[in-house]
């Protein structure tokens, strides 16, 4: 019933054991379907999800349907805080990190291959002292472009 009525098998559920519900329990025939919608209509409230979405869209719907700003003001606060809570439980599972404690162990790793490279560079066997000194200086120069020296 709730495909045909354009609306979730719950929601269609839930206007069955309304109390105003005047189709009884059915079944019912296609031809009372469009006499549902109208009841649906009339008698329900509106959807406050539907019409922050069609908000969210850019739609005016929000005055039309006659929602209130305390209304409207409440499901965006319920939308903020279960973004929060997502964000919270991701910290929590290590799916995020503090960008300075990432930056620190870059840095870190920078700076350990920039040693070793020098290292290396001290410790090339038929090299002159000059050549040395070229070398340290060009791996200075390319580990710069890293933000550290």
């Amino acid at each position: 019933m709730g495909v045909a009525l354009g609306v979730s098998h719950q929601a269609a559920a839930t206007w069955v054991r309304h109390a105003e519900w005047p189709f009884g329990t059915g079944p019912w025939d296609r031809a009372t379907l469009p006499r549902m919608k109208a009841w649906a209509a009339r008698t329900l409230s509106p959807d406050p999800g539907a019409v922050l979405r069609s908000e969210t869209a850019g739609g005016e719907e929000s005055s039309k349907r006659g929602m209130s700003d305390y209304t409207k003001a409440s499901v965006l606060k319920k939308i903020e805080d279960a973004k929060t809570a997502r964000v919270k439980r991701q910290i929590l599972e290590g799916q995020y990190h503090l960008t300075s404690e990432c930056r620190a162990r870059l840095k870190a790793v920078v700076i350990a291959s920039r040693d070793a490279l020098l290292d290396l560079a001290d410790r090339l066997p038929a090299a002159t002292d000059e050549q040395r000194t070229w070398l340290a200086a060009e791996i200075d120069r390319v580990l710069r472009g890293f933000g550290t020296s």
